[in-house]
């Protein structure tokens, strides 16, 4: 873990794996980071918002504020030399939003799944050269423009507000597979993790579904607004129990309405002792994928 008041979590967990029968027995732990020796200048962290299992061989990786391309490079060489019968294909790198955006900016809180196919993603967060009418990122980067010009001319400190330039490249894929000795390879590079998905035939492009909804218009700041609103109270932070069933927060009422209309159940989770500080997918660590 990147943060310092998370060191022991994964210590907790490693100590669960170790002492519960059913876990030891089932289990398998391919690396514990926080063995490592070697020094280097960027640490080699992973953190569990920011890896999806997208399918069978499939994994993604966010970087940026809480997981380094060290840790990810470390996390796929291990998964490829675990991975003896070769099922999994491809470990993709997957730009996050930089500091000084919310330092909570894992992967898990742009973009997840709900259903087999689907994909609930933030808008203005991603761009496509597949989906046309996908909202644009560059709405996004002109309203962070224009709030860090009015900070300027009103000479206000300017520390925390989010430039453009902690947005331009997120989304932006980078696709790894193995290669000799299991070391990961660079096969490609994708605009986005969601074109990469809908090339590879792994959701479809008429399964997107927006966090706030479809704009109602071009340009719509009002729905860029909305949509910042619902992903700020964690509204991809969703864990699916099953193809089509999912817990999510209760409090993103437009975005459970158009899961709703996309034919996506929802239980929701009473999350006022939790704020702002994570959600269900944050909250669980699944042991077993049923592909179905």
């Amino acid at each position: 873990m990147r943060r310092y008041s998370r060191l022991f979590e994964p210590r907790v967990v490693k100590l669960a794996y170790e002492a519960d029968p059913l876990l030891k027995e089932n289990v398998r732990l391919i690396w514990d980071a926080n063995d490592q020796t070697q020094p280097n200048t960027e640490p080699p962290v992973i953190e569990g918002g920011d890896t999806e299992i997208i399918d069978e061989e499939t994994i993604a990786v966010g970087l940026g504020q809480r997981s380094t391309f060290t840790g990810f490079l470390e996390l796929a060489k291990r998964t490829f030399a675990a991975d003896v019968d070769k099922k999994v294909k491809f470990v993709c790198a997957v730009f996050n939003a930089d500091y000084p955006a919310i330092d909570y900016m894992h992967l898990d809180v742009v973009i997840n799944f709900p259903a087999n196919r689907k994909a609930l993603l933030m808008p203005y967060y991603f761009e496509s050269e597949i989906v046309k009418d996908m909202p644009p990122k560059k709405l996004l980067l002109k309203l962070l423009a224009a709030t860090r010009a009015q900070s300027e001319r009103d000479s206000r400190p300017m520390a925390d507000v989010v430039g453009p330039s902690a947005f331009e490249k997120a989304g932006q894929c980078y696709i790894y597979v193995r290669g000799k000795l299991n070391e990961p390879t660079l096969l490609k590079r994708e605009v986005s993790l969601v074109d990469f998905l809908i090339k590879e035939d792994k959701i479809d492009k008429d399964g997107l579904i927006y966090v706030g909804g479809e704009p109602k218009k071009k340009n719509d700041v009002k729905h860029l607004m909305l949509a910042l609103m619902e992903q700020a109270r964690g509204a991809t932070n969703i864990v699916t129990i099953k193809s089509g069933t999912i817990i999510a927060y209760a409090r993103n009422a437009v975005t459970l309405e158009v899961l709703k209309q996309n034919g996506i159940s929802v239980k929701k989770w009473d999350d006022s002792y939790l704020d702002l500080l994570g959600g269900p997918h944050c909250s669980t660590a699944p042991l077993s994928r049923d592909s179905d």
